[in-house]
């Protein structure tokens, strides 16, 4: 998966803990209260983690109720000088772990806002971003939209896996297009070898 610690400060002085990893910046960040910004040892930790752990720091701190300070990190990186180093950290992975962040805040128009992104900044959306984007559509009372989230990821000639099928039984359910749910059973049979 890569690295998920950080060991030392690239801008010197040692400013943050020696070995910083994603369940670390969860607690340090976790620890502030709601005025105190996110401390420098945070952002200089990023420096030494690559986009996975990046997601999943994002991820646990959203999970442990710090959505908000997922967002701002994400807000940071983003806010990032074309060129900056970090911005390597905006990829396929922290863009759809943001999109599935999305859900708790019942915010599908950011969530759509963020997959167009992707494509104007050249990062390629994965069967995950279209994933988490038909959930969050959803969780947001859009079934329709999810659908079209769907035949999109298909014409982008991106395949569905598992997940995929079950969230689009799922959208048609809800629709009440229980024959269309069986055709997506079908659907999975007959590209059992993409799941």
């Amino acid at each position: 998966m890569g690295p998920r610690s950080a060991t030392g400060s690239p801008f010197g002085g040692g400013s943050e803990k020696p070995g910083m990893s994603v369940e670390d910046l969860v607690a340090l960040i976790q620890n502030l209260n709601a005025k105190q910004r996110i401390p420098d040892a945070a952002f200089h930790a990023l420096f030494h983690f690559d986009s996975r752990a990046t997601a999943l720091l994002l991820k646990d701190l959203s999970k442990a109720g710090s959505g908000a300070r997922a967002t701002e990190l994400f807000e940071w990186l983003r806010g990032l000088d074309p060129g900056h180093p970090l911005q390597a950290l905006l990829d396929v992975y922290t863009y759809t772990a943001v999109i599935s962040m999305c859900i708790y805040q019942q915010d599908v128009e950011r969530a759509l806002g963020l997959a167009r992104e992707m494509r104007v900044r050249g990062i390629e959306r994965n069967v995950h971003t279209y994933t988490a984007l038909m959930n969050v559509c959803i969780k947001c009372g859009r079934c329709p939209l999810a659908l079209e989230t769907y035949y999109h990821m298909r014409a982008d000639g991106c395949s569905p896996n598992v997940v995929t099928f079950n969230t689009l039984i799922d959208v048609h359910g809800k629709m009440g297009q229980w024959e269309q749910a069986i055709k997506v059973l079908n659907l999975m049979k007959n590209e059992a070898h993409l799941v």
